[in-house]
């Protein structure tokens, strides 16, 4: 058997329960207790005690995380091809729903729920990954990688947009796909909202007595300016919602060849002139190196008198310290903020009362179609993994995302 070849395995009975799997994902994960790492938290999700069958299988520890066969993986960047025959194993740790629509989708393939975190092994015949966030909410990962990873996977499919949620050596190993596009939707609707709450003075201008009973003025959102820095999935979606609005939007892209325009969207060289120029600035870039502070002190300076900052990024793109002094001097009007740095930000940190502060709990990406969407992506790629074509949202580690 070559290095590409799968084992072929016969369909196992239908199943007639459920997989013990810890319920969570990148869009409303439980409660991690900050004081262990993720290796601990592995151990202590739950008791693995039962084997079952195809949708419900769970190996008994004693066996599950042995010593994994020899099945050598494939370099990184590699697309194995599958036989049509063959049954292949996915081993997924995001919660039953997103295992069930796999299965909907996938007929032919065999779903093991198992727990999250760092897996110190895999069940023997699985060779691809459904992984969820591991460095949240406090939780950490091990400097080096469990003895024997990548267990020989062929592909691994991750439950987030962004790769600062697994250590570095995750990626060293097979193909790793992002979950980029699933929740750009809803994450434009938040941004759409936050910017209709500072526009319209939300919830402020609600009043409970008849001497509050005074008009004044509201901005509106045609004819405003919209920046965005950061021209991805989301910020592409930002971009359509806010033009049809009428506002006129600016943003700032990562350079490549062959730029295609985008109606109704100008490109600007950075983010100082966005800054300079728009009402509502919208950090929409991955968390790396280049981003990292990239709101700062200097660059605060440059800020449009009033500017409305929307984060929906990653809390690092922000030096927090410069952000609340210009939102003590007033330079900055209103900062709506969905990430920080840390998450959860500790008690008695000042964003969580300053009153030009709109905080909250990384929800943005939150939706109702998350799960779906997320299993049709990774049923897209399946077919391409199946057939050793591209695969959609590869990750680059040398751009970070």
């Amino acid at each position: 058997m070559s290095a590409c070849e799968l084992k072929k395995k016969s369909a196992p009975a239908k199943p007639t329960n459920q997989s013990l799997v810890s319920s969570g994902s990148e869009y409303g994960w439980p409660p991690i207790q900050p004081q262990r790492d993720a290796l601990h938290m592995f151990f202590s999700i739950r008791s693995l005690s039962s084997v079952r069958s195809n949708r419900s299988l769970v190996y008994p520890a004693a066996t599950r995380f042995a010593a994994i066969p020899s099945r050598p993986p494939i370099a990184h960047g590699a697309l194995p091809t599958i036989s049509s025959t063959s049954m292949v194993t996915i081993a997924s740790q995001l919660p039953e729903p997103f295992n069930d629509a796999v299965r909907a989708l996938l007929p032919d393939a065999q779903v093991i729920g198992i727990p999250r975190g760092v897996p110190p092994g895999l069940p023997d015949d699985a060779s691809i990954l459904v992984a969820a966030p591991i460095i949240v909410r406090g939780a950490t990962a091990p400097e080096h990688a469990p003895a024997g990873w990548p267990f020989g996977l062929r592909w691994v499919q991750l439950g987030s947009s962004g790769i600062d949620f697994y250590p570095r050596w995750f990626f060293d190993g097979p193909p790793v796909t992002t979950a980029r596009g699933t929740a750009s939707q809803a994450i434009a609707e938040f941004v759409l909202a936050a910017i209709f709450s500072h526009a319209k003075r939300l919830p402020d201008i609600w009043i409970h007595d008849a001497h509050e009973w005074q008009m004044s003025p509201l901005a509106t959102v045609a004819g405003s300016t919209v920046g965005i820095f950061g021209f991805g999935s989301i910020g592409e979606a930002v971009a359509q919602k806010a033009t049809a609005l009428g506002a006129r939007v600016l943003a700032v892209r990562r350079r490549t060849t062959n730029q295609a325009a985008v109606a109704g969207v100008t490109f600007v060289a950075d983010i100082g002139e966005l800054l300079q120029q728009s009402d509502h600035l919208v950090l929409a870039a991955p968390a790396t190196e280049s981003t990292r502070h990239i709101v700062n002190r200097a660059s605060l300076k440059l800020a449009k008198p009033g500017l409305h900052l929307i984060n929906i990024a990653r809390g690092s793109l922000i030096d927090d310290a410069a952000l609340l002094e210009a939102l003590d001097e007033g330079v900055i009007g209103r900062a709506s903020l969905d990430v920080t740095e840390p998450e959860p930000l500790p008690a008695g940190h000042r964003f969580y009362t300053h009153t030009r502060v709109r905080l909250s709990p990384h929800t943005s990406a939150i939706g109702p179609h998350n799960t779906q969407e997320l299993a049709r992506k990774f049923a897209r790629n399946f077919k391409a993994f199946s057939a050793g074509t591209a695969l959609e949202d590869l990750v680059d580690v040398r751009l970070g995302y």
